[in-house]
Formats: structure tokens, sequence, C-alpha cells
């Protein structure tokens, strides 16, 4: 992919453990390099948010706190929107994090289908623009919905 390349700025979505961190770092360095801002800014958890800032793949973090509801919900998303991003990678492929790249106006959000066959994820799926599947017959790199 050339450096650019329909990406805009990039925001990467809900890590919340120190394991999601460190097997989300392949993409977050494919990202620093690929995406016209340089390094992406991510959503993440109030835990993992020192950590992500101290390293040099992350630019800014916007924190999601599960426990503070949805008033702080609607203000990382008025966030977002502020930030004009224009492609999201979700790596936890949650409902709440394509919902809130859907409702954070990226225009672009593109992650793996099929995490969670028993949540709310699969029916918020529709909502990815770019879609992977996560064991066998899938697709890289994804191809835009419609196409």
């Amino acid at each position: 992919m050339k450096r650019g390349r329909d990406l805009g700025r990039c925001l990467g979505f809900q890590i919340k453990h120190i394991g999601d961190f460190l097997h989300t770092l392949p993409a977050l360095g494919f990202l620093k390099d690929h995406c016209p801002g340089g390094a992406p800014d991510l959503v993440i958890s109030p835990k993992m948010a020192d950590l992500a800032l101290a390293h040099p793949w992350v630019n800014h973090c916007l924190i999601l706190d599960r426990q503070k509801g949805w008033g702080h919900f609607r203000q990382v998303i008025s966030e977002m929107r502020g930030r004009g991003y224009s492609s999201s990678f979700v790596f936890d492929g949650q409902d709440r994090s394509i919902a809130a790249a859907f409702l954070g106006g990226v225009k672009k959000r593109i992650g793996a289908t099929g995490l969670y066959l028993c949540e709310a994820g699969v029916v918020f799926s529709i909502l990815m623009t770019w879609k992977f599947a996560t064991a066998g017959g899938g697709r890289w790199p994804p191809r835009p919905r419609g196409r």
C-alpha cells in the first residue's frame, strides 16, 4: 500500500488489556508508516492509556471508560467528530467500537467480522465499510462493501 493512499487520519479502536496492545503493535507500526498523519490515534481503556501514549507508534489517545456511562460515550464521539478521522481500524470487533466509529463520523470503518458470533457485534458489523473474515476464507486487502 502506498503511503497515505486513501487512509487519511487514522484511528484504532478499543484496546483494553496489555495482551490486546501487544497483539496490535504490528498493525500500529504499519499504520504509522502508511497514514498521512503518521502514528494513529487510539480509542483505549483508561488502564492502558499511559502505556499506549508512551509508545512512539501512538499519536493520541481518546479514553473510553465503560464505567462512566452514555454521557461519557457521547463526549468521546464528539471528540472523534471534532478530530475528523477518515479511517478507523476496529481491532476488537465489538459492537460498541463499531458503533462508536460509525457515530463518530469515520467514513472508512475497517475490521474483522465473526469475532463474537453470539454478541451484537455480528449485527453491528453491517456498519463496517471494509470487512475481513477472521478464520479461513478471509480476503486481504479487504474489499469495499458492494464490490
